[in-house]
């Protein structure tokens, strides 16, 4: 088996990212990334679309394992505050206590793919 490298996890990035749907927004934020009722974990989002989002998390997750992620977006001037339920799509050590987390969404509103459609726009 091969070593895990840089460019190896960019190219797995890549071939992850160009499977999902819909344009992706790369951006910043704080999310909450809630792994059951009594456990929630302070991440970030670092790119978000239709299909799902591209996290960072302070612990490994395992691939199929379904999280809640709470984070605000804004979009058209409009600060929104979102809860979306997404199953794991992949999770990669970039550093110390971080992990590169590919999540495919469970399934969205009428209004959430909406918001996110506006937020990607």
């Amino acid at each position: 088996m091969g070593t895990l490298n840089e460019s190896t996890i960019r190219q797995a990035h890549f071939d992850l990212a160009e499977r999902r749907g819909g344009s992706r927004k790369v951006l910043l934020t704080h999310a909450d990334i809630e792994l059951s009722e009594t456990e929630t974990l302070s991440g970030h989002a670092v790119d978000i679309s239709i299909g799902g989002a591209g996290l960072i998390s302070p612990v490994n997750l395992n691939v199929g394992q379904e999280v809640a992620i709470g984070m605000s977006l804004m979009a058209c001037g409009m600060n929104q505050r979102i809860s979306l339920s997404g199953r794991v799509a992949y999770c990669v050590k970039v550093g110390i206590d971080r992990f590169r987390v590919g999540l495919q969404w469970i399934q969205l509103d009428d209004s959430t793919e909406a918001f996110i459609n506006a937020v990607c726009a």
